[in-house]
């Protein structure tokens, strides 16, 4: 994978609102877990040898293989892991967004760009900034690639289709635009200039817990929101609050950290200091030894270890491997049940239905319910 750029897709929601914004150049747990999992992807979709990975990636990612190559035809070009110009939006010096899969059409005059994320954060296609910027490199480069094969067809796209595939969440989503809607929204990006906190572009941003122009507006929001006086609350507000919830929980977690790791570095902090924490859970130094101590002081089996039932997710890899016929698994699945889900706030144009309107019943999985 490409180095990402300064003013790169992924950080389109930072950079073009904030002349502050900067992702954080440290991977961490999750963003490592991704990578590896866009690897995995990318040898699949490819044919090649997949790095070592879990089960669980490794059957996900064949998922999303899979649903990548049904989505082609035999007019379909198929580039994967496709690191593209995007210094003519951005205007940084040989700049390129990576997009994961982008599936070239000629014939229906159509671009096809799939963004696969790992998170369970659940992420939208329509006006993904991110996603436009790379249908727009694609349209560029393609569009330029074929004017030198046939001269006579300045324009041979009609439409991109924008794809946002998370199998974390078993979530897809599409959104199409005109070449021309597209192009002329790319042709107006530009990196801000001026400092403009906010909940998009600071969720990300590594400078928040040190950002003056985000703490104020952070106490501007709890400032203007009297949580406790709810007769008084007018929805506007209150839904204007809850909008920065997110941005404010991120402000709090980066001020925790920095605080930390200000004491871990041996400078004072003012009224703070470190002490040890609760240990963790014990756990055996070597099982191995411990595994023959048992068997010496004739401990039973069904002593020693302890068994648990496979759960449901188990028994349906099982299905999807062959070790269980469909037979065998429409039988467990009629004893599979899940727990009533609690509610949840989400915008107003997420595409589930609102929970006056979602039914509770649940049927065995693999059926729709009525």
């Amino acid at each position: 994978m490409s180095v990402h750029a300064k003013f790169g897709p992924s950080g389109y929601n930072g950079w073009s609102q904030c002349s502050e914004w900067a992702s954080d150049p440290t991977p961490s747990k999750w963003a490592a877990a991704g990578t590896l999992a866009h690897e995995v992807a990318a040898a699949l979709l490819l044919g090649e040898k997949t790095p070592n990975a879990g089960i669980d990636v490794l059957r996900d990612m064949q998922d999303y293989a899979d649903w990548v190559n049904a989505q082609c035809t035999g007019s379909t070009e198929k580039h994967v892991e496709l690191a593209m110009d995007i210094s003519w939006m951005t205007g940084e010096d040989d700049a390129k967004g990576t997009a994961d899969a982008v599936l070239v059409d000629y014939e229906r005059r159509s671009i096809t760009v799939i963004d696969l994320k790992t998170g369970r954060k659940r992420v939208n296609a329509k006006d993904n900034g991110q996603l436009q910027m790379y249908a727009a490199a694609a349209v560029s480069l393609f569009t330029e690639m074929h004017r030198l094969i046939d001269d006579t067809q300045p324009n041979p796209f009609d439409t991109v289709h924008t794809i946002i595939y998370q199998p974390m969440l078993d979530h897809i989503d599409q959104w199409s635009i005109s070449v021309g809607e597209l192009m002329g929204w790319a042709q107006a990006i530009r990196p801000a200039k001026t400092i403009r906190p906010g909940t998009k572009q600071c969720q990300w941003c590594m400078k928040k817990a040190e950002c003056e122009s985000f703490a104020r507006w952070v106490n501007a929001k709890v400032d203007q929101t009297q949580i406790n006086d709810r007769q008084n609350l007018r929805a506007e507000k209150l839904a204007d609050a809850y909008g920065s919830v997110d941005a404010i929980r991120g402000w709090c977690s980066a001020v925790e950290t920095a605080a930390k790791q200000f004491l871990e570095d041996g400078q004072p902090l003012p009224g703070y200091k470190l002490v040890q924490g609760s240990r963790g859970s014990r756990k055996w130094t070597d099982t191995d030894e411990v595994e023959n101590l048992l068997k010496h002081m004739r401990l039973k089996r069904e002593v020693m270890y302890k068994t648990d039932l496979i759960t449901p997710t188990s028994a349906e890899r099982l299905a999807k491997s062959k070790t269980l016929n469909t037979n065998q698994w429409s039988q467990l699945q009629a004893l599979i049940t899940r727990d009533s889900t609690t509610l949840k706030i989400v915008p107003e144009n997420d595409k589930r239905p609102g929970a006056s309107q979602a039914t509770t019943a649940f049927k065995p999985l693999g059926q729709t319910v009525e």
